[in-house]
């Protein structure tokens, strides 16, 4: 778990990037936008991200 980075997204947040992940029409690089955010809100480190997202740290 990451510590020492205060990351917070609002419950209105959380479901607008959920739905972003869910949506058919959004471009790829906002889905995997979203899911970085979601993780790294989760407190899941960069390690453990970029396995899940299958992207190296440096993805833009």
């Amino acid at each position: 778990m990451r510590t020492g980075i205060p990351f917070i997204v609002l419950s209105s947040g959380h479901e607008r990037l959920k739905a972003i992940i869910r949506g058919p029409k959004d471009a790829q690089n906002h889905v995997r936008s979203a899911r970085i955010i979601l993780l790294t809100a989760s407190g899941v480190g960069t390690s453990a991200i970029m396995a899940t997202t299958g992207k190296s740290k440096t993805t833009t």
